[in-house]
């Protein structure tokens, strides 16, 4: 049945507009048979009819009057088409009298079914409907009154078509003609298929007078030109119409009795035109057409290829020729006496099986190429939504044709049902020999029908195919992949054979996935890409080689947004590093946090990764949420190197986070001294203060960082620096305790004796604090014990344990 794929087709039968067509050039069908009565055909055929079970028989089926059909301006839906356009009967009531008188539309859907019913919408095209009415005009000029037609005579929306589809091969071997209508495409613009078309019509005209052949397929010829359309190749090569032809055996029938010449010649030159680009487009029609003039149309391909591709018939000399020969003999076969019909018999079934998961006939879904030929060898009736079903009908198909398992295990891949066939011990023999490199048992346990589809649910299904390019066995992977092994299959946490070919490192495996099609772009669950894997584990000839294939090189994984250059530069991958920034890796993409690659080398201190970046324009003053630029993460990590870098590069050295914190803030709080040099000589703001107030002076008093401390006050930091309740430095370090800081700050010039808001000296908060070496230090440097806080309290009034004895 022609049915087509539900989508939005308001777009498809804007295409639909009339057009004027010049007179036909040759008879629409060359004959029509006398009908065959039941008893008459071929048991295969004839038991459609007698094992139909008999709900399928009492069913009603309707044959539209081809008188009302002729005066419609388009073919009717099933649900709008009037009673007394058509006769509804049960079909055990529909003899061999009325199937005399009856014929069947075998074609392929112009447009598409839309989702919901459209009033007035068809989905033959008018170019097809113009073709279709001269063939009811034939078929009613010779005695024919009915006619069967999918779109009509079968419920597309009010109710289920499955009876319909079970049957319907039974309309098509009962009928007294069947009749068949393509597509139609205009001829293509580019203008040396139409001078093509042209030379060969003309040089058919020459030789017309010696041949009826020669001068029947220039008259075509010409009616193609002059209609600007040609016949689509489409219809040969679908499963449906392939089913529908079969129920044909038995009555001798060709092409002639089925189609116009215009129309034959039109697929042909279609095929022809569609096979410079695709091989496969014209594989049904040199099966039709035969091995002489099947090889002449592979003659044919790569001169005509030359021609279109450079606009000029100049490169393919003699083309026209050929093309006029292919012709000559399509004609031929148009009339030829030898059978066409294919029989569905067990060796029939046996070779469609071998062959329908190669592509040889297309389907507008996969489970077409089971459905379309299962009711001419099991009656059983299956729910074919469901994928369970669609694997029993396969398997029914493989009993019936005594088919190896090899067979069903191709065409099970090919519907999507592999995964639910039964394991079978060769299978899981066949994982073992992938995983331990055994490429002569892999090829054995193939041939004997392993399935190379297979996951191992234990091992969070894995297949053969990635266990071999995990193990780095490459012969086995180009065994597995030949046979059919999913590229692509990947385990659970969606990790896929290129994924562990890159992240293990073996090259000559990911070359050859990339080379049969792998998918260079494929995710684990948390959107880690192979080139990410490998940058990763710093796999450099694995990342190479899917830069060089242009994978994507920004992919950022789902959680955090790391990306492969900042996945090597926080695994030290240096070179790695440098071949993504020569390939054009964003080197400022950051996480989802704000870390840059040049943050992240900051952060753990990678100098040479850090200056790749660097001469690579990384801007440095990019970020993380707190405000925290690459500078400020090295200078708090204590990376001085990283430090040199980025000050020499022009980083800011004042940039501060949202709390104020600076660079020098940052190291002199952590008493990284060569840090703080390295900034101190780059000029870096010694009294930027934190929120607190605190100046890097002050942080580092209060840390103990001496050095720092000094370092500070050689460059004249302010060492009196107040912050709530007068504050400074000296009374941070008295309280926290710190004699070095004290003395430095003394020997600096700090009073001894300068006192907070509340009158407390260093010497009272350190006594406070029970702090006796800073105590002692504090008296051998004169500091006064008798001042005491605005409460009279003095030093010895507040000292804890036994500093109280030292005052």
């Amino acid at each position: 049945m022609g049915c087509g794929a539900s989508v939005d087709a308001n777009t498809s039968q804007a295409r639909a507009a009339p057009m004027p067509l010049p007179p036909r050039a040759e008879n629409v069908l060359a004959c029509i048979q006398e009908n065959r009565p039941l008893d008459d055909l071929p048991d295969c055929v004839a038991d459609l009819h007698y094992g139909m079970p008999a709900s399928l028989k009492q069913a009603p089926m309707r044959l539209l009057k081809i008188s009302n059909v002729l005066a419609w301006t388009n073919l009717r839906v099933y649900e709008e088409v009037p009673p007394s356009a058509c006769l509804n009967l049960p079909y055990s009531e529909v003899d061999d009298a009325l199937w005399d008188q009856a014929a069947v539309l075998s074609w392929r859907w112009g447009a598409p079914k839309p989702p919901k019913l459209q009033h007035g919408y068809s989905p033959m095209l008018q170019p097809q409907f113009s073709e279709f009415c001269e063939v009811l005009t034939r078929l009613r000029d010779n005695g024919i009154q009915y006619v069967w037609i999918d779109w009509c005579c079968v419920p597309q929306y009010s109710s289920s078509p499955m009876v319909e589809i079970m049957r319907s091969k039974v309309f098509y071997m009962r009928a007294r003609s069947m009749v068949i209508i393509p597509t139609f495409h205009p001829i293509p613009p580019e203008g040396i298929v139409r001078l093509l078309l042209v030379k060969a019509a003309r040089s058919l005209k020459k030789r017309g007078h010696k041949s009826p052949q020669c001068a029947a397929a220039a008259d075509v010829m010409n009616s193609i030109l002059a209609r600007e359309q040609v016949a689509g190749r489409e219809y040969f090569s679908r499963v449906w119409t392939l089913a529908e032809r079969m129920a044909r055996h038995g009555r001798s029938e060709q092409l002639c009795n089925w189609l116009s010449l215009e129309a034959w010649l039109g697929m042909v030159v279609d095929a022809m035109l569609k096979s410079t680009d695709d091989k496969t487009a014209s594989q049904i029609y040199k099966k039709i057409l035969g091995t002489e003039a099947g090889d002449l149309l592979d003659k044919i391909l790569d001169p005509l290829a030359a021609a279109v591709k450079t606009g000029s018939m100049l490169v393919a000399e003699g083309l026209e020729e050929m093309v006029a020969q292919l012709f000559e003999m399509a004609v031929n076969m148009w009339k030829s006496q030898s059978i066409l019909e294919e029989a569905p018999t067990k060796p029939w079934l046996l070779s469609y099986l071998e062959e329908a998961h190669t592509g040889v006939y297309q389907a507008w879904n996969e489970g077409d190429r089971v459905w379309a030929v299962y009711s001419y060898f099991c009656w059983k009736q299956l729910d074919q939504l469901q994928p369970t079903a669609l694997l029993e009908a396969l398997q029914d198909l493989a009993r019936v044709a005594g088919a190896h398992r090899r067979h069903m295990v191709g065409l099970a891949k090919r519907l999507g049902v592999d995964k639910l066939l039964p394991v079978e011990e060769m299978d899981e023999r066949l994982m073992k020999a992938a995983e331990v490199g055994d490429v002569s048992m892999v090829q054995q346990l193939i041939e004997q029908g392993a399935n190379t589809q297979l996951t191992n649910e234990k091992e969070d299904n894995v297949t053969a195919l990635f266990l071999s390019c995990q193990k780095g066995h490459l012969d086995v992977a180009k065994v597995l992949v030949a046979a059919g092994a999913p590229i692509n299959g990947a385990k659970t946490s969606g990790c896929a054979p290129l994924h562990t070919a890159a992240m293990n490192g073996h090259i000559e495996v990911l070359k050859f996935l990339l080379e049969a099609g792998a998918d260079k772009e494929v995710c684990f669950h948390d959107g880690a890409t192979p080139l990410y894997v490998a940058a990763e584990k710093g796999k450099l000839e694995c990342l190479q080689q899917l830069l060089d294939a242009g994978a994507n090189k920004n992919v950022k994984l789902k959680k955090d947004g790391h990306t492969p250059l900042c996945i090597t530069v926080l695994n030290h991958h240096t070179e790695c590093v440098k071949a993504l920034l020569a390939a054009g890796a964003d080197k400022n993409l950051a996480l989802k946090d704000g870390a840059t690659p040049l943050y992240l080398a900051g952060e753990k201190g990678f100098a040479d990764c850090l200056k790749l970046l660097l001469d690579a324009k990384a801007n440095t003053e990019l970020g993380m949420e707190s405000g925290a630029t690459p500078l400020y993460i090295a200078s708090q990590n204590n990376f001085p190197a990283c430090v040199e870098l980025l000050v020499k590069a022009g980083a800011n050295k004042n940039a501060s986070r949202k709390d104020k914190a600076t660079p020098l803030y940052i190291s002199s709080e952590r008493g990284h001294i060569n840090v703080v040099n390295l900034l101190l000589e780059a000029g870096a703001n010694i009294e930027s203060t934190f929120q607190s107030g605190a100046s890097p002076i002050y942080v580092a008093a209060q840390n103990n960082r001496v050095e720092v401390v000094k370092a500070l006050i050689a460059k004249g930091a302010n060492k009196l620096i107040k912050l709530k309740g007068g504050y400074t430095p000296i009374h941070s370090a008295a309280l926290a305790g710190h004699v070095d800081v004290i003395k430095a700050l003394i020997e600096a010039g700090v009073d001894k004796n300068l006192a907070l808001d509340d009158g407390a000296t260093p010497l009272y908060l350190a006594a406070e604090k029970g702090h006796a070496e800073a105590v002692k230090l504090l008296l051998e440097l004169g500091a006064d014990k008798t001042i005491g806080d605005s409460n009279g309290k003095k030093p010895k009034d507040v000292a804890k344990g036994s500093v109280s004895s030292l005052l």
